[in-house]
């Protein structure tokens, strides 16, 4: 077997097949594909069990008797998966008929961990190329460059495939239970990588038309994220290997609480938590002792240490200068005093 295609499925009756179909179409004769219902309320299972009859060889399923979310779904699916090569596929999502041939071959030329590629933003009614900012001929350097690279990725780990045995020897799993688990795959991944390809074309269609509840603005979900920088800076600290990746680690962690603290208790909460806000605060402090002198907050764009510190201070404050939009007045108080000297 080469390409396991593992899908966490939840709920997704009226996308499943369009997303099974990609997958049988594949031009790589030799996959398998693992479907893995996380306790459906509508008729995704009775799809399932079709494609499985139909397809016995190619379509395994697991139906599993508690919600355990997306990240638990992939790690069941990757225990059973015997192919040389594992992919991820959600299934409210679909691939090109040549992902997984040119990937594996890809792989195999380069004897890579992991092969990546461009992707599509797709629509019902058109497609949009996202094209990454690694291309096929950085092969060589990749290993040496992605601590740059890793800190600013995305979790993008579906438009990629990992080979099984550099998984199973490293350990990696996704965390369960929580949202948001793609990005601590995707960074650890990509951290303990001894090789990584790309091809420059996409084939991953990542369908935005879906009503995902962690999209969804004043959903107390999305504060997940700071638990999974938490689990992120702690996993780091507790494995021995990583140790050489302390630097690294610490700043990922960082720009994550600083993102958070922006973009989510501050940017997609009409009434933003103090008192989550106040324990991000005092994580910060207490995971990267003396924050405000190291070397990962002192990397920090700007308009992070502003709101750190200020959060730092007081969530109300930093909710204030927030609302007034004082680090504008701020950056373009300081430009002109720098043109005037």
């Amino acid at each position: 077997m080469k390409v396991s295609i593992i899908i966490p499925v939840y709920n997704t009756e009226k996308y499943l097949k369009r997303c099974i179909e990609s997958c049988l179409s594949q031009s790589l004769e030799e996959i398998e594909m693992i479907l893995i219902d996380d306790c459906s309320k509508d008729g995704s299972r009775d799809v399932i069990k079709d494609y499985a009859t139909k397809y016995p060889n190619k379509v395994k399923y697991i139906f599993q008797e508690e919600n355990h979310r997306q990240g638990a779904a992939r790690n069941r699916g990757m225990e059973m998966a015997q192919g040389e090569y594992i992919a991820f596929v959600d299934s409210d999502d679909w691939i090109e008929p040549d992902m997984c041939e040119a990937m594996y071959n890809k792989a195999k030329e380069f004897d890579a961990d992991m092969v990546g590629s461009d992707y599509f933003l797709s629509w019902d009614d058109r497609d949009k190329k996202i094209l990454l900012e690694w291309h096929d001929e950085d092969v060589g350097i990749m290993t040496k460059r992605k601590k740059e690279y890793v800190v600013s990725v995305c979790g993008m780990f579906w438009a990629r495939i990992y080979r099984r045995s550099f998984l199973e020897e490293k350990k990696l799993s996704f965390p369960e239970k929580i949202f948001y688990e793609d990005a601590f795959f995707n960074f650890y991944s990509i951290l303990l990588s001894d090789k990584m390809a790309k091809i420059d074309k996409p084939f991953y269609h990542y369908y935005q038309e879906n009503q995902s509840t962690v999209r969804n603005r004043n959903n107390p979900g999305q504060y997940e994220r700071i638990r999974l920088a938490e689990e992120i800076l702690g996993y780091g600290r507790a494995e021995k290997e990583l140790a050489d990746y302390k630097e690294i680690i610490d700043y990922k962690y960082l720009h994550m609480q600083c993102s958070n603290l922006i973009y989510i208790c501050l940017g997609q909460f009409d009434a933003p938590d103090r008192e989550i806000m106040s324990h991000l605060a005092n994580s910060i402090k207490n995971d990267i002792p003396n924050v405000f002198k190291s070397k990962a907050y002192k990397k920090m764009l700007f308009e992070f240490r502003f709101y750190v510190r200020l959060n730092n201070i007081s969530p109300r404050l930093c909710i204030f200068a927030y609302r007034h939009n004082l680090f504008m007045y701020l950056s373009a108080l300081i430009n002109k005093l720098r043109r005037a000297l």
